[in-house]
């Protein structure tokens, strides 16, 4: 039993050292105030095939998850990815905030950035932080996108491994 909470422990370390290395990471990402016509497509441009390449990424995961047995392990991977997704979406969020100042309405910061993400996760949604302009209410529409999928195999892993549990008893 000892073990078993030792392996508990463990992971739970783990995964706060995870989240806490990508929190760091995120807000060390550097992004200028200002930028020119050029610089502005050339991000776009980059921006839109990480977005492909983190769809892509989330979507072989989600059907590896689905495949797999080990409960343990989906529940870790589904937390980088929505961890990874949620910042990913929050950065892109603030360049555009920066870039089109119509397009977001209270997000200026890193910080605004990261809640608007995550209340838009968490379906909450304030309204104090909002999409004004048509490119971030298209780019909202892949976050929530993103979110659906997320939340419907967050719910999927974790019904998965109380059924797992239920039958080790």
């Amino acid at each position: 039993m000892s073990d078993k909470k030792s392996r508990r422990t463990r992971r739970l370390r783990s995964r706060i050292g995870q989240v806490a290395l990508l929190l760091t990471i995120y807000y060390l990402v550097p992004i200028r105030e200002t930028m020119s016509v050029p610089d502005q497509v050339m991000r776009g441009v980059f921006s839109l095939l990480v977005l492909v390449a983190v769809v892509a990424w989330i979507t072989q995961e989600v059907v590896r998850q689905s495949s797999q047995r080990t409960a343990e392990v989906n529940q870790d991977r589904l937390l980088l990815l929505v961890v990874v997704g949620l910042m990913f979406f929050a950065l892109i969020d603030l360049v555009i905030a920066r870039t089109g100042s119509s397009e977001f309405v209270g997000l200026e910061t890193k910080t605004d950035a990261l809640y608007f993400a995550l209340t838009t996760l968490a379906t909450v949604g304030f309204g104090d932080v909002h999409a004004e302009g048509q490119v971030a209410r298209l780019l909202l529409i892949a976050q929530i996108i993103f979110n659906i999928v997320v939340l419907t195999q967050a719910a999927h892993v974790l019904l998965a491994s109380r059924a797992v549990r239920h039958q080790a008893e």
